[in-house]
């Protein structure tokens, strides 16, 4: 696994990509 870079650890960016997946969570089951 890679060390995520420190941008992906804020707080604030965590949440977009969260939210990102969960909506498209369907896109990643397939």
């Amino acid at each position: 696994n890679k060390i995520p870079p420190e941008w992906f650890m804020r707080p604030e960016i965590s949440k977009m990509i969260l939210k990102s997946i969960n909506d498209n969570e369907e896109v990643f089951v397939k």
